[in-house]
């Protein structure tokens, strides 16, 4: 079974595994044999393996002497991807958006991106297509480049792609927009006028039933839901808790006999990260237990190459997988759980999990109402 995997990695360890070239599937040899040049787009729902094959694009772009870049739009992804892209030799290509934006302006127009009034972090992109309209970028300078999780990146950077790009190989999902700046499947299509149109379909990461909860919270988007997966595994599980102490002894208990896989705490907030950062770090674990927070210098980098209780924000989530995910204190959920934003976060959240999910909340009221839908497809405990 193809997927992200775990390799030993000296005494105890273990380093996040791509699969090999020789357990690629059909429909992604077609996108590893891909023409060099030219603009492509490759869309598919969580699991189908769209960053694996950004990375072995990556590789097979390197094989021709070019240095192509890798885009994602979160810092969390860009560190979990980088770690993995180290064993085909393309770490080095890994970045995000913003870092090389700003370092392509700085190397070509020797200066400081165009920004907006309001926020140095959002392009000024009326005064960008000026300045590339008065002086275009030679050509012969412009790099190969990669996008994954393309529809988090703004519609404008697409359009002016023919000035920033050699090439551009965009992977996308419309399941997964999870912010204000999402671009759709056809704007892409319409911006970067790809060569060739290819879709994963198989999913490769979850079992059926981790599978089967996730797509109770498909949306209806355009890429649609993977192919149901064939490997079969343990029912999700669904707790309820007194306190979230509770929890935390629960997942301590968990921990200790289980230090040989990848664990996930899936947190709808930043507060719920700090809190279960330090309930867990009472419970002296045998594994180290690591969170990544926007802005913060503590807890801004993340090890995938060891064994680790990873606590991530809801938003922070995509393109990642776990052994095992929790996603604990569901009934802090506020949310329009009929809502297309919100069932979008959820399918995200729920498939990260490749072998077990466990879903749990707390305190006197019944199950939450943003898990209405899965009842039958969890094993309440």
């Amino acid at each position: 079974m193809q997927r992200w995997r775990q390799r030993a990695k000296g005494s105890g360890g273990f380093e996040v595994r791509l699969p090999a070239f020789e357990d690629l599937s059909k429909e992604q040899d077609l996108i590893y044999n891909l023409d060099l040049d030219g603009n492509y787009l490759v869309t598919g729902p969580p699991g189908t393996g769209k960053s694996v094959m950004a990375l072995y694009r990556a590789q097979v772009l390197s094989f021709d002497d070019r240095e192509p870049a890798v885009l994602m739009y979160n810092n969390v992804l860009q560190q979990y991807t980088e770690q993995a892209a180290g064993q085909i030799e393309a770490g080095g290509f890994v970045t995000t958006y913003h870092k090389w934006l700003w370092r392509f302006w700085r190397e070509r127009y020797r200066g400081s991106i165009p920004t907006l009034a309001s926020s140095s972090y959002d392009p000024d992109w009326d005064e960008i297509w000026k300045q590339f309209a008065a002086k275009p970028v030679d050509q012969a300078v412009l790099r190969d480049v990669l996008v994954d999780e393309g529809q988090d990146l703004p519609l404008d950077f697409f359009r002016l792609s023919r000035f920033l790009a050699k090439n551009i190989t965009v992977f996308a999902d419309e399941n997964q927009q999870l912010w204000d700046q999402n671009t759709t499947i056809d704007e892409i299509v319409k911006a970067v006028k790809p060569k060739e149109q290819l879709e994963l379909k198989r999913n490769y990461r979850n079992t059926a039933e981790i599978a089967a909860v996730a797509a109770k919270y498909y949306s209806g988007s355009p890429t649609g839901i993977p192919d149901p997966p064939t490997r079969h595994g343990e029912q999700p599980t669904l707790r309820h808790y007194a306190s979230d102490e509770e929890l935390a002894d629960f997942i301590a208990r968990y921990v200790k006999v289980r230090t040989n896989l990848t664990i996930g705490i899936a947190c709808a907030s930043k507060r719920l990260q700090m809190r279960m950062m330090r309930l867990l770090g009472e419970r002296k674990l045998p594994v180290p237990v690591q969170t990544y927070v926007s802005g913060d210098k503590q807890h801004n980098r993340l090890d995938f190459d060891v064994p680790a209780v990873t606590i991530v924000n809801f938003k922070s989530l995509k393109g990642l997988e776990f052994d095992t995910l929790f996603v604990p204190e569901l009934q802090r959920v506020t949310a329009d759980p009929t809502s297309a934003a919100t069932r979008m976060l959820f399918y995200v959240v729920m498939s990260r999990a490749r072998d077990e999910l466990h879903l749990s909340y707390s305190g006197h009221g019944g199950v939450p109402a943003i898990l209405n839908d899965v009842k039958g497809l969890v094993r309440e405990l």
